[in-house]
């Protein structure tokens, strides 16, 4: 995720892929005081109208889900208690019937959920904060202080020159109908999405662009949609970022650093560039610089902790190595611990590894079955080990972890 999104509605320059958006529209019916018959002037309006178009298109659009249609009617929460209850109930059943009709002749059959409610002191509180009314913290307070409708209403009426104000201002915005219709905008296909990533990318938005990379296993393919996502979004991090954290898993770290640095220096403060940086760093035998972007990079997960075990390991503190290491199995966690003498422990992390014909997972196995004198998962092992690479026979002929069995036949035959 590129930054926080903080608005309650989804979006796809910020947030990862969804191929489900909620989505909803409102429009008010506003009345006179104590009226609950509909004026033309209203009900012809634009969000209105807007409102009729957006619901009927919801109901024949295939990619769009009509959820629902909901009438929520209101009175101000000035007069009585009963007055304000049949005024309510008559604003819904006045706004409803209207609704109703419009959406018929559309061709639009959905139940209406409907509700009224009697005196709208939510709204009210919701409006007033919004507002630039005198005394309006005071008016704050007297509605946290009473639950009571009617000493609230006493109470504030005894603020004359306030509740002029309420009575112009805020009032009048209560006394409505709010019609709401909820959808669901139905995206695009795994298979259109990956044609278009491969056609026409900048057809997609980012968060979709993104989704297809996640969709091919093939590096070179997903490299070609993170440097398509580059182009049609050159203002973007995560495009530089994927891009070269593709090439780190191609071992390419000398073509991944450019992309980190270019990642960056458009987000400088992103502890995912920061980390990803450090590892390209690393591979460039600067170990001190590479702990220092690690140290920047906090927050970016449990990478970072992997990243920094590496660094001490070639600083050959094996221990630290081993602290960083304590949610991860693979060949260097497993050697961080040989390199303690915990052999036991590393050979549960080289069995935990899946990574097929890993000549060093095997090479390192053997190194295990060498410490603890178990002649069977040696040979086994370095057998494999040499069977994948045939490297690592030079390196075994050689390597003091062996050097009891120099003159072995069965180890001078894997390694001859």
């Amino acid at each position: 995720r590129r930054e926080a999104n903080n608005t309650g509605k989804y979006d796809p320059y910020i947030d990862p892929f969804q191929r489900v958006v909620p989505d909803e529209m409102v429009a008010d019916i506003l009345y006179l005081i104590n009226r609950a018959e509909l004026r033309n002037e209203e009900v012809s309006k634009d969000d209105i109208q807007q409102l009729l178009s957006y619901t009927s298109d919801a109901n024949q659009d295939d990619r769009k889900n009509l959820k629902g249609v909901e009438v929520s009617a209101y009175a101000s929460p000035d007069g009585s208690l009963d007055l304000n209850t049949d005024l309510s109930a008559k604003r819904e059943r006045s706004s409803s019937s209207f609704l109703e009709s419009e959406l018929k002749k559309a061709g639009v059959n959905i139940n209406l959920r409907t509700k009224y409610t009697p005196e709208d002191w939510d709204g009210f509180k919701e409006k007033l904060e919004q507002s630039n009314i005198q005394d309006k913290e005071l008016i704050l307070r007297v509605l946290s202080m009473y639950t009571d409708p009617e000493v609230r209403e006493r109470e504030i009426k005894n603020l004359s020159s306030a509740f002029t104000q309420i009575a112009d201002e805020i009032l009048p915005q209560l006394r409505r109908a709010k019609l709401q219709t909820s959808i669901e905008l139905i995206g695009k296909t795994d298979e259109e999405i990956l044609a278009l990533a491969e056609s026409n990318p900048s057809a997609l938005n980012p968060a979709e662009l993104l989704y297809a990379a996640t969709l091919v296993e093939d590096l070179d393919r997903k490299l070609k949609i993170y440097n398509s996502f580059q182009t049609a979004y050159p203002n973007d991090w995560r495009g530089p970022n994927n891009a070269g954290f593709v090439l780190i898993q191609q071992m390419k770290y000398t073509d991944a650093k450019p992309l980190f640095e270019k990642a960056e220096r458009l987000k400088n403060d992103e502890p995912i560039i920061k980390n990803n940086l450090g590892a390209a760093t690393l591979a460039e035998g600067n170990i001190e610089a590479a702990e220092v972007l690690f140290g920047a990079a906090s927050g970016a997960g449990n990478e970072v902790n992997y990243n920094l075990g590496i660094v001490s390991l070639k600083k050959a503190d094996y221990s630290r190595a081993n602290q960083y290491f304590r949610n991860f199995a693979d060949t260097n966690t497993a050697l961080a611990k040989i390199l303690t003498g915990d052999n036991n422990g590393a050979l549960n992390d080289l069995e935990s590894f899946q990574r097929p014909n890993c000549f060093m997972k095997e090479y390192l196995k053997a190194v295990v079955g060498a410490r603890t004198a178990r002649e069977s998962l040696l040979f086994d092992s370095l057998k494999k080990a040499v069977e994948y690479n045939v490297g690592m026979k030079q390196m075994a002929k050689t390597d003091m972890e062996f050097v009891k069995y120099f003159d072995n036949a069965q180890f001078k035959a894997i390694v001859q």
